[in-house]
């Protein structure tokens, strides 16, 4: 088997549903993720100055902030997400217009 996704949210976790016999097996597996996720090699780290802008493919990457001292200043964080689908589809109208108009 391959793994094609891994969808992580520590919001949104639940409790497990899944047989005793694969518990130990799933909490290694869960371990060695945390751990990679934590691997300086697998971190990009970066300030943004006011009013740049970050734009990532939220199935492809894991993202988080650091600590924030609000004593140093002020923190504007504005986020929003767009339905893949919606995206592709906005693509392919964009695109069918633009090919129609330079024809």
């Amino acid at each position: 088997d391959r793994v094609f996704d891994v969808r992580y949210s520590a919001h949104l976790m639940d409790s497990f549903d899944i047989p005793d016999t694969v518990m130990a097996d799933y909490y290694a597996a869960y371990r060695r993720f945390m751990a990679e996720t934590r691997d300086p090699a697998n971190i990009i780290t970066f300030k943004m100055k006011p009013g740049e802008m970050v734009v990532f493919d939220n199935r492809r990457i894991l993202h988080g902030r650091t600590a924030f001292d609000p004593m140093t200043g002020h923190r504007l964080l504005k986020g929003f997400y767009v339905d893949r689908g919606e995206f592709d589809s906005r693509i392919r109208l964009l695109g069918g217009k633009t090919r129609a108009s330079t024809a």
